[in-house]
């Protein structure tokens, strides 16, 4: 059997991660599965852990990785092994406090029912993400679930600098953690204009408070933003919210992510496409699969790709 690299974030979901790590290793040692575990130690450790892998590839037999953490591990890892122009499949084992991947792609999966589509089934799932590319840094990166910007982008702000003994850090994770800090958001909120050419055709949205570039019905760990998007569909999905003052702002989140009604023309926007184009003039809050992202002008283009996982 070829050998298995594991990157585990141990600290995922407020220590979720070393319990699947366990998981995971005990049932690969049942199968007498050989195997390196490599923790990360902080944000964007996976990176470079992810390089060292592909370094000593040629010196061992790798043919999969087993990813451990949350949303924000794997993309490093994706974006890290597409990068290198390598197509190694992913074993995704979800530890953190969104999962909104694993939650659009294999919401039932168990830690050994995943392993044993590597292990017995052989059973590998090409999954649809999309590519991006920076046109201000020239580089390129992945979005497997969803890029926000706006209100979504200040949310994320908001979850990533409560106070680490803070009630709702310790208790509340994922869609709880988000839907309390959406509270907060709203005396932050933006107002922002798009440039966007879907397919050739350009957009012109004024005065927009979040728009989002979707991959998956969910954000913030099973929050679903628009009932008009399809997972399978492959494709890029666009949603936006726009003409919204912050006194009726709640109203109109309650409606989209508690009530499930898709709110009037005025105030939502929904397009798709195979490739989308994004232009925002003013520096504006953003995140990438539930990290946040630098304050920055943005002009983007996504284009649809995939990549080989084990679910």
């Amino acid at each position: 059997m070829n050998h298995l690299y594991i990157i585990a974030n141990i600290q995922a979901g407020s220590g979720n991660g070393a319990d699947v790590l366990n998981q995971a290793q005990d049932y690969l040692r049942k199968f007498r599965a050989p195997f390196i575990t490599l923790t990360t130690e902080y944000k964007g450790h996976s990176i470079e852990l992810t390089q060292q892998i592909l370094a000593k590839a040629e010196q061992r037999t790798l043919d999969t990785i087993i990813v451990v953490g949350g949303d924000g591990t794997l993309h490093e890892v994706v974006a890290t092994l597409k990068k290198a122009k390598q197509t190694i499949p992913i074993i995704y084992l979800a530890a953190g406090t969104g999962n909104d991947f694993k939650r659009t792609w294999s919401p039932n999966a168990s830690v050994e029912s995943t392993l044993q589509q590597y292990l017995i089934h052989k059973n590998i799932t090409t999954v649809p993400i999309f590519e991006s590319y920076n046109h201000l840094t020239k580089n390129t990166d992945v979005v497997l679930n969803s890029l926000g910007f706006g209100f979504d982008g200040t949310v994320i702000y908001e979850v990533n600098t409560m106070p680490q003994d803070a009630f709702f850090r310790q208790f509340l994770n994922g869609k709880f953690a988000y839907l309390v800090n959406v509270f907060k958001a709203v005396s932050k909120l933006d107002h922002f204009d798009v440039q966007l050419t879907v397919d050739n055709q350009t957009i012109q949205l004024e005065d927009c408070q979040l728009i989002s570039l979707m991959n998956s019905p969910y954000l913030g760990g099973g929050i679903q933003l628009s009932n008009d998007i399809k997972a399978d569909e492959k494709i890029i999905n666009v949603v936006a919210i726009k003409n919204v003052k912050p006194i009726n702002l709640l109203k109109l989140m309650w409606q989209i992510l508690v009530s499930k009604i898709t709110p009037a023309a005025e105030h939502y926007f929904y397009t798709k496409g195979e490739k989308v184009t994004i232009q925002i003039e003013e520096p504006i809050l953003s995140q990438v699969d539930g990290e946040l992202l630098n304050k920055d002008q943005a002009h983007l283009t996504l284009t649809l790709t995939e990549y080989p996982f084990y679910l």
